[in-house]
């Protein structure tokens, strides 16, 4: 029985790791794509930053970039037509146990009609990879020195500060007596989305004092 176990725990590290390696040389493949143009806001024909029209050819799926400075959060978005596909694919669509970080399926990044509530997800990852990083914001500290996530979608360059760092479970938490949940990309009141806020503070791990106004936009 121990010799089977062994065997099966040797097999399990092996296809970890290579799932780590291959996602991490993809990763700074596309990062080195990104990196050539990250500063350039020109748009496209079609109205979008022209600094995606590369990474548009590599997956048309992409929707943005993610980033936190001085951290190893700087990853690709997506976005697909369910919130399954890239939980077990990753940047080219190809089978991966890392996935990729994806925007929620009824999000929309088009300033037109974009959501309230952009709703990203990604695997919280060993060695700070992808969402890994996010575990740091238990930690006071961390947050002082990090308060500010950069998301740049298709259209526009953006820079969000942090309001509330939550643990918080896939479904609805009722923890507090009623229904809740973060998965909202759309409110149909600006009294419905301050409310959400003021529980999104409740449940913060850190006061941030970050004023929210009832048109903003969060993730």
């Amino acid at each position: 029985i121990a010799s089977i176990v062994l065997v099966c725990s040797a097999a399990y590290l092996i296809w970890y790791f290579t799932d780590l390696n291959n996602q991490n040389k993809k990763l700074e493949f596309i990062q080195s794509i990104y990196d050539t143009n990250r500063n350039d806001y020109t748009y496209n024909q079609d109205g979008q930053f022209s600094k995606f029209d590369e990474l548009k050819r590599q997956n048309s799926d992409i929707r943005g970039w993610l980033s936190i400075d001085n951290t190893e959060l700087d990853n690709p978005v997506y976005q697909t037509i369910d919130n399954d596909f890239y939980i077990t694919h990753d940047m080219n669509k190809e089978k991966n146990s890392y996935g990729a970080l994806f925007l929620d399926f009824r999000c929309d990044v088009n300033p037109l009609t974009i959501s309230q509530n952009q709703i990203i997800y990604g695997h919280n990852m060993r060695y700070g990879a992808m969402f890994g990083t996010l575990r740091e914001y238990r930690n006071l500290n961390f947050y002082k020195s990090h308060p500010v996530i950069n998301f740049d979608s298709l259209y526009e360059t953006r820079k969000y500060k942090i309001v509330a760092i939550m643990v918080c479970d896939s479904g609805v938490d009722q923890a507090f007596g009623y229904d809740f949940t973060p998965y909202t990309p759309d409110f149909a009141t600006q009294e419905e989305f301050l409310l959400w806020i003021e529980r999104c503070r409740v449940r913060s791990l850190i006061n941030t004092n970050v004023d929210v106004n009832a048109q903003d936009e969060v993730i």
